[in-house]
């Protein structure tokens, strides 16, 4: 009996002394990696025990100060620890329960984790396990972690290392829009939220977008909220809606509308024209996209919008010849629009292969799908049914960037529009010249216009005064 008392005395004691230099050792190797005060510190109370041994004989007292700041450090240090620890422990237990081992039956090892968002975490293992291995056992990952893995992937420098995205909570079921979402620096329209932060569209890489929902999945909204973005960053813009823009009536007076299927002919085939002489523009200022022309000249020449509701509605037409005119605009403006600081901003609730033609396609690289009853829709947007598997929450979409991320779309209530705004800047020679060709097409176009209400009833003068 006495033997064992002895026996645990010593334990403890041994285990005492042990975490009392592994604090130590934390407290003057870990805390001062980092913390520069905190060496300095340490350097300047060696240096007073060794002045104070020569003046003095002892040093004493200065190390017992230097012994009391390592164990403050060692405690704080073990402290930041802690969490990591039961961490490490946390998925051992899990990876254990759910056969997620290597050859050697070792589990993967915690490292660290990132705050992604508000709405998902990044956790970082190493591991000799294969990513398929991991994605065999993903549900039974949710199931035991209790949340949603939205991605599990190798990292791009260390292949031994594997990350795992989960979410942290749900994205909302609705998102108002505000003015501070509006990015102010970049051409960059946002569309809303997802797990990996806001979304956007970023005109100089993704100059076309394609936004596909059926009747109520918030589709005509997400436009609206483009929209309005696009007039408080001062583009020009231009809808194309054959339901006589009536779920955009907001905007009538601050943007060009466009109802008939030989007006919008007209107005693509003047933006092919208009494509092609700002890439004429831009070669004899020797710069290659709208960017580089508006930094290097004092002059600022502005992108162009155009947007379509309802794409199907646009491109089904019994008349051949207007139809091949049509696709053949938008296929030109797909291709050589990029640089030229023209965008289209596409919207369909029928995607169908026979209208969406390849080379249009292949030339838009922004895509937001919503929820289809039928998969296929989704295959045709995004390569894959993931659209398919949405909850049926208005405007929820999937945005197809560098991965497919689940987004919930601002809500936009027809807050404010910004009115159009005349550009007063001096304008160079070539400039002007083509800036005056633009306004004669302008002219050329309000004579040949017959849809919309301007009327002005001049003819009906003419015809009176005749008359008389």
């Amino acid at each position: 009996m006495a033997f064992k008392i002895f026996f645990m005395i010593g334990f403890w004691v041994a285990k005492g002394i042990t975490s009392f230099f592994r604090l130590l050792k934390d407290g003057i190797i870990k805390g001062s990696s980092d913390n520069k005060p905190l060496l300095m510190t340490y350097i300047g109370l060696m240096a007073a025990m060794i002045i104070s041994y020569f003046a003095f004989g002892s040093f004493a007292f200065i190390l017992f100060i230097f012994v009391i700041v390592a164990l403050i450090s060692g405690f704080v240090e073990q402290g930041k620890e802690f969490p990591s620890k039961q961490r490490k422990e946390y998925f051992d237990l899990v990876f254990h329960k759910i056969g997620l081992l290597a050859d050697d039956e070792s589990a993967p090892i915690y490292l660290y984790e990132n705050k992604i968002s508000e709405y998902a975490i990044l956790f970082a293992f190493t591991t000799f396990i294969p990513l398929n291995e991991w994605e065999k056992r993903k549900e039974l990952l949710e199931m035991n972690l209790s949340t949603k893995i939205l991605d599990i992937k190798q990292d791009d420098e260390d292949y031994r290392k594997v990350l795992l995205v989960v979410r942290s909570k749900p994205l909302p079921k609705r998102i108002d829009w505000n003015d501070c979402y509006i990015d102010r620096e970049k051409n960059i329209l946002n569309v809303g939220f997802s797990y990996y932060g806001i979304v956007g569209i970023d005109l100089d890489k993704s100059p076309h977008v394609f936004v596909a929902g059926e009747t109520g999945g918030g589709k005509s909204n997400v436009l609206k909220c483009l929209i309005y973005q696009a007039l408080k960053k001062e583009y020009d813009v231009v809808l194309i809606d054959f339901k006589r823009g009536v779920s955009f009536s907001a905007f009538s007076n601050a943007i060009e509308m466009y109802y008939e299927h030989t007006d919008t002919m007209k107005l693509l085939q003047n933006m092919v024209i208009e494509t092609k002489d700002r890439l004429d523009l831009f070669r004899y200022n020797r710069v290659e996209n709208i960017k580089e022309y508006n930094r290097i000249t004092n002059n600022t020449l502005k992108r162009k919008i155009i947007f379509i509701d309802e794409l199907a509605e646009l491109l089904q037409i019994r008349d051949k010849e207007i139809s091949n005119t049509l696709y053949d605009a938008l296929e030109t403006l797909a291709r050589l629009s990029r640089s030229a600081g023209i965008h289209l901003i596409m919207a369909t609730q029928r995607p169908d292969s026979t209208i969406i033609t390849g080379q249009i396609k292949s030339n838009v690289s922004f895509r937001l799908c919503g929820r289809f009853p039928d998969p296929e829709a989704s295959r045709i947007v995004l390569g894959n049914k993931i659209a398919n598997e949405l909850p049926t929450i208005r405007g929820r979409f999937i945005a197809k960037l560098d991965r497919f991320e689940e987004t919930q779309c601002f809500y936009y209530d027809n807050i404010y529009i910004a009115p159009k705004r005349q550009n007063t800047k001096h304008e160079s020679h070539k400039e002007a010249q083509y800036k005056g060709k633009q306004e004669n097409k302008k002219d050329t176009k309000k004579t040949e216009q017959t849809s919309g209400f301007n009327f002005d009833f001049q003819d009906m003068k003419k015809d009176k005064n005749k008359k008389s």
